[in-house]
């Protein structure tokens, strides 16, 4: 079951956007000066059930908490910007934010309890300035291509970024901090990791097999293991 929104779907040109404004505005159309910001941004509780969103859709200045597997799932080509999106269920597995393919989340933050806090369905996907924080996994490509996480904190995660099998991903500036395993590469292969701040991690980055054309330069590392296998 899932709390679903019968969005007409957007364009490219012309997406369906969903904005949250301060309580007891009336502008219509709202101004960038009424967004809404932290606490006063609008809560969509979804309790036990899933959020649905069409494609080509903008997401701006919400919060959202949910318990359902899939949290936060929108159609592809989407963009987020200043939401927070929490799964504090107690089982395993829960999502917070699930996107498709070509899904940019901007100046978010992201919480799964016992899942991922971002999940993505899809390829060619970006994440900057974000926060991901007290999750299972932080971000998870799941196997997709083209992934961009840039300028991002990853912080108190069992498994900071994992890459699984995915490929061509590219990772920069970020801080990976205080997680059991930093980035977790699996067979993932053709990834440029740059300028990333990986501190406090049992293992800074671990590959189960030896791949190709992974490329790390200019990290910054602190661990108890830096890079395994």
């Amino acid at each position: 079951q899932n709390i679903a929104w019968n969005l007409q779907a957007g364009t490219g040109p012309l997406p369906i956007e969903v904005i949250g404004v301060k309580s007891g505005t009336t502008a219509e159309p709202s101004t960038t000066s009424d967004w809404a910001y932290a606490d006063n941004r609008p809560l969509i509780a979804c309790g036990a059930y899933d959020f649905r969103g069409g494609v080509y859709s903008v997401w701006r200045n919400l919060r959202a908490t949910t318990t359902d597997a899939n949290g936060f799932i929108v159609g592809m080509e989407s963009l987020f910007f200043n939401i927070k999106i929490e799964n504090s269920s107690g089982n395993a597995g829960r999502r917070g934010l699930f996107p498709d393919d070509g899904a940019s989340i901007v100046a978010c933050e992201v919480i799964s309890t016992n899942g991922d806090a971002i999940d993505f369905n899809g390829g060619a996907c970006s994440i900057k300035s974000t926060y991901v924080h007290d999750s299972n996994v932080g971000i998870s490509p799941n196997n997709d291509s083209g992934i961009f996480i840039i300028d991002s904190i990853i912080d108190t995660c069992t498994t900071g970024i994992e890459l699984g099998t995915g490929d061509r991903g590219t990772i920069t500036g970020n801080t990976i901090y205080n997680c059991t395993t930093g980035i977790s590469g699996s067979a993932s292969y053709a990834n440029a990791v740059t300028n990333n701040i990986i501190d406090n991690c049992t293992t800074g980055a671990s590959w189960t097999t030896e791949q190709l054309n992974n490329f790390f330069d200019y990290n910054v590392w602190d661990n108890t293991t830096d890079v395994s296998n």
